[in-house]
């Protein structure tokens, strides 16, 4: 979603993507990045098998694979809250006739 990371000799600067309590990246959550991308990248991270993790902000931790768990189980409850606001609003919609010629198209 935006961050860059370097490993080196068992280490990650990992960016702002994931901190010691497992909580995401404030910048990744409330600026419109992709909860699908955060949830891969937690893969990516665990892929290489860090045995520590340097963020952009906070401390340095021995990485486990708990805290990224965590991390992929907040990204996936925030988008399934998203989807559910999304089917709501979807029930809720006035449906148009299908013969009625649309005003306003968007692209």
């Amino acid at each position: 979603p935006g961050c860059v990371g370097y490993y080196w000799d068992g280490k990650m600067i990992s960016g702002d993507i994931l901190f010691a309590d497992g909580k995401i990246g404030w910048m990744d959550a409330h600026w419109g990045s992709n909860y699908l991308d955060i949830i891969d990248s937690m893969g990516r991270i665990e892929a290489l098998a860090p045995t520590h993790l340097l963020p952009t902000h906070g401390v340095p931790f021995p990485f486990d694979s708990t805290v990224s768990e965590k991390a992929r189980a907040t990204a996936k409850h925030i988008l399934d809250e998203k989807l559910a606001g999304v089917l709501e609003k979807t029930k809720r919609a006035k449906l148009r006739d299908p013969d009625e010629v649309p005003r306003t198209l968007r692209f």
